[in-house]
């Protein structure tokens, strides 16, 4: 099991921001940048063919509501940084989304080789 924890991304970054393209490339190579190194401190090693379950759990700076498609979309140039420096095809990665109860404005990327039940459909259902 291999885990990181990420900043959390920059508001640039989201589908729903509206900033000139030169300030999102910025912001997208700041974000592969430090997941890269990032996963490059943690000494992750990929030994094994096959799935990677890629977990994301967001621990939204606040509690405003947020999808989380939205999120992940925010963590694109993340995960391209982490397949980077695992030295692997992100096509392998079969990805599993979560949102903290807690706040934090970080997210936890947990990476294995194999989960013990089926991938779970996460929807959330507006109060």
């Amino acid at each position: 099991m291999i885990q990181i924890q990420l900043p959390w991304p920059s508001r640039d970054l989201s589908p729903n921001a509206r900033v000139h393209w030169s300030k999102k490339a910025k912001a997208a190579k700041a974000s592969k940048d430090q997941a890269y190194w990032l996963t490059k401190e943690a000494k992750a090693v990929i030994d094994w063919t096959g799935t990677i379950h890629v977990m994301l759990e967001f621990f939204q700076p606040s509690r405003r509501r947020m999808d989380l498609d939205n999120m992940l979309s925010m963590q694109k140039n993340a995960l391209d940084g982490i397949a980077l420096a695992l030295g692997v095809d992100d096509s392998r990665f079969a990805l599993h989304l979560s949102r903290a109860e807690n706040t934090g404005g970080y997210v936890v990327v947990t990476i294995i080789k194999e989960i013990a039940d089926k991938p779970q459909i996460y929807v959330d259902i507006p109060e």
